[in-house]
């Protein structure tokens, strides 16, 4: 996995639409029995289905692991290196940090609609639900635990501007009880239609 931009590669005004979308044809999957029941209630599941399953971090189980790399002394800042044109390898430390969370990694790669200029960077760990955060260094005094703090606290800021709009169901919920009235009404017309021709119907063939 390579290090990326978080929070940058879907808007989150794309994601409501494709929320929309997917709450839609799934009331036009329904059977038509369910139309009948309880219409709150079956709002409410629809909407819980695809509503925004937002990563919740778990701070307590951050781990560290780490291993002894080589390094190459052109990409460090801290040193100075005259002839660029071939790599310089030097004795380094290559630190990663692992953040647990819970919820949906596609989340990640969402922009809220409130933002700055500094997004995060890391990479997301899908199969064990983990924010990795890489950092190499062959200096001790390397700034790594606070450059790891900015980041988390960055991650935290983003993940609380996405809370906002994915605690806003209303227009997800008007969608659903919409596209529920579309469905009766069709179904009333089709009874309408059955109904004025006064014959029996066939029961339909058992497949």
């Amino acid at each position: 996995m390579a290090p990326r931009l978080l929070f940058r590669k879907f808007e989150i005004f794309a994601v409501q639409r494709h929320q929309e979308q997917q709450a839609k044809e799934a009331v036009r999957q329904l059977p038509q029995e369910k139309l009948s029941g309880d219409e709150e209630k079956l709002i409410s599941e629809i909407v819980s289905n695809f509503a925004m399953d937002l990563p919740i971090l778990d701070e307590s189980k951050i781990e560290q692991t780490d291993r002894q790399v080589q390094l190459d002394a052109r990409r460090l800042p801290t040193r100075l290196v005259f002839n660029r044109s071939r790599r310089v390898p030097v004795d380094g430390t290559e630190i990663t940090i692992h953040i647990p969370f819970e919820g949906d990694p596609a989340m990640f790669d969402v922009a809220p609609s409130q933002r700055d200029l500094n997004p995060p960077v890391g990479d997301i760990d899908e199969a064990n639900k983990e924010i990795l955060l890489t950092y190499e260094t062959a200096d001790a005094s390397s700034p790594i635990k606070a450059s790891y703090e900015r980041t988390l606290e960055a991650i935290r800021r983003h993940l609380e501007w996405l809370r906002a709009a994915a605690s806003q169901t209303d227009g997800l919920k008007q969608v659903v009880r919409a596209e529920i009235a579309k469905r009766k009404l069709t179904a009333q017309a089709h009874a309408k239609v059955v109904d004025s021709l006064g014959l029996p119907r066939r029961p339909p063939k058992v497949s």
